[in-house]
């Protein structure tokens, strides 16, 4: 099955062009999907994290710390 946005599942179900059990079906799809999309990036984030910090390390530089944004008043 091809992913289906949310918003196009309302459509087709409003119009009676699907059933309320396909267009749950697609859902549960899509979310499965999401959640693997999700998983596979916060896996790359921590390789890269790994990587940079090994670079630092490496090169004997300092991380900069990042300066928390002035608050407004």
């Amino acid at each position: 099955m091809a992913t289906v946005t949310p918003d196009e599942l309302l459509k087709l179900w409003r119009s009676e062009q699907i059933s309320a059990e396909l267009a749950i079906t697609y859902l549960i799809q899509n979310q499965a999907r999401h959640e693997v999309t999700i998983i596979t990036t916060n896996i790359s984030h921590a390789r890269l994290r790994l990587d940079v910090d090994r670079l630092i390390d490496h090169t004997g530089l300092e991380a900069k710390e990042k300066k928390k944004p002035a608050r407004k008043r």
